[in-house]
């Protein structure tokens, strides 16, 4: 159980990572 909910709590952060990323990269070159 440990292990899944860690698993999943690593790809939530990750998607989340990856979003906020997208949006800074967005900011810095204008895009948003």
């Amino acid at each position: 159980f440990v292990t899944t909910q860690d698993r999943e709590m690593t790809r939530w952060e990750g998607w989340l990572f990856l979003v906020f990323y997208a949006l800074f990269v967005g900011k810095v070159f204008g895009w948003v």
